[in-house]
């Protein structure tokens, strides 16, 4: 798997020979799991499929914690190259869902925070 590299931000950035910046293997299905994960259905402009249902279930009722992380690690099962994924840390403060979930990728286990 090969995607644009983003910074801490969400923003691309260039790489030593002023190009945009690829991540591949291991780095790449991270990062394509927080940005599934972030990913609500109807957000993505050429794939309105895409995407965890919160606006259909979650706004507007309180949802288990078990519920919204089962709706996490499904999304993180949906990307290219991930093998597992379990959720290793989850708080929800003020409506805002944080935590981290550890997927494997390629025979690596990677941690990638949400």
């Amino acid at each position: 798997m090969r995607t644009l590299l983003l910074t801490s931000a969400w923003d691309l950035q260039l790489d030593a020979s002023g190009q945009i910046a690829m991540a591949e293997g291991p780095l790449a299905v991270a990062q394509s799991v927080a940005n599934a994960i972030r990913l609500f259905t109807r957000d993505a402009y050429f794939d309105q499929t895409s995407g965890v249902p919160h606006f259909d279930i979650e706004l507007g009722h309180r949802p288990s914690p078990e519920v919204v992380k089962e709706r996490l690690v499904r999304a993180a099962l949906e990307v290219q190259d991930v093998d597992a994924a379990t959720i290793t840390t989850f708080e929800v403060v003020d409506r805002v869902a944080t935590g981290s979930i550890e997927i494997q990728a390629f025979g690596e286990t990677v941690n990638v925070a949400f």
